[in-house]
C-alpha cells in the first residue's frame, strides 16, 4: 500500500514535468532517468548538515526509490541487486527509523547515491519510447 502511494506521488510528479504527455509516462518496472538523478542528488546533498525536515523527506524518497528499485530487480531476476536496493529501502524507511550517527549516515547517504547511480543502467526507462 505505501509502495504504491510513493508510486502515486512519483506519477503526478512526473506528470507535471510532462504535462502534454509527449512520450511522457512512468511504468512500473522502470524508472525515469529524471527521477533516478534526483534522488541521487537528494542522497548525496544529504551529507551536508542541513535542517531535520530534509532528512525526514529523505527517508521518504530513499525509502521509496530503494524499493522501486528492488521490485525492478526482482522482475529482471537480479538477486544481488535485488538484495542490496532492498536492504537501503528499510534503512530508509520513515515508519521504524534506524537511529545511527550523523557522521555514519554522511557515509550511507553519499554510498546510496552513488549505487543508484551505478544501477541506473540497470533501472532505468527505455528513452526510445
Amino acid at each position: 500500500m505505501i509502495v504504491m502511494t510513493i508510486f502515486k506521488i512519483l506519477q503526478v510528479f512526473h506528470a507535471s514535468l510532462c504535462p502534454l504527455g509527449h512520450g511522457c509516462y512512468i511504468e512500473f518496472g522502470k524508472m525515469p532517468l529524471l527521477i533516478i538523478y534526483i534522488s541521487a542528488g537528494m542522497l548525496l546533498l544529504g551529507a551536508a548538515p542541513l535542517p531535520y525536515g530534509y532528512y525526514t523527506l529523505l527517508r521518504i524518497v530513499g525509502a521509496g526509490i530503494f524499493t522501486w528499485s528492488a521490485i525492478i530487480n526482482y522482475k529482471k531476476g537480479n538477486q544481488s541487486l535485488l538484495w542490496a536496493s532492498g536492504l537501503l529501502a528499510l534503512l530508509f524507511n520513515p515508519f521504524m527509523k534506524i537511529h545511527l550517527t550523523k557522521e555514519l549516515w554522511v557515509f550511507i547517504d553519499i554510498g546510496a547515491g552513488i549505487f543508484l547511480l551505478s544501477i541506473r543502467g540497470i533501472i532505468k526507462q527505455d528513452s526510445s519510447r
